[in-house]
This record gives structure tokens, C-alpha cells and sequence, in this order.
């Protein structure tokens, strides 16, 4: 991956993850919410999260990446 795309993937996974704890005290009040729309400034970055676009090689990559990943997979 570029060093773009990880400078992308940190705030996404910062955002990400300050949102998570918001849906869930909504859902324990009876308020279930959609998906929350992500957007980020890097196409890269949105096919690689979406699993739409695949590495050629193996790379060590910041977990918080595949955090966001799974996130977007649960649909949430």
C-alpha cells in the first residue's frame, strides 16, 4: 500500500471508531441505525477498505485498517 493510503486509513480508523460506540448506545435505545456513510479523500483507500481492490504482495498494514474492514463487512 501507499503511504497515502495509510495517512487515509489512520483518520478513517479514528473516526471509525469514536462512531462505533455512538451506534451502539442508539441501538440500545430502540434507535437502529444504517450503515453510517465513511468518506475519504482517497480512492485506493475506499476500494481497499470495501475489499474491492486486492495487494499484489503481502504487506504489513496497521490493524486498525482491518478494523474498519470488518466494520464495513458487518455493515455497520
Amino acid at each position: 500500500m501507499a503511504s497515502v493510503t495509510k495517512i487515509e486509513v489512520g483518520p478513517t480508523f479514528y473516526g471509525c471508531q469514536e462512531a462505533a460506540p455512538l451506534r451502539n448506545m442508539l441501538a440500545d435505545f430502540s434507535y437502529k441505525q444504517g450503515a453510517t456513510l465513511i468518506l475519504t479523500g482517497n480512492v485506493w483507500c475506499q476500494k481497499k477498505l470495501t475489499d474491492t481492490a486486492k495487494q499484489r504482495r503481502a504487506k504489513a498494514v496497521d490493524t486498525g485498517f482491518y478494523w474498519v474492514r470488518y466494520r464495513i463487512v458487518q455493515g455497520n
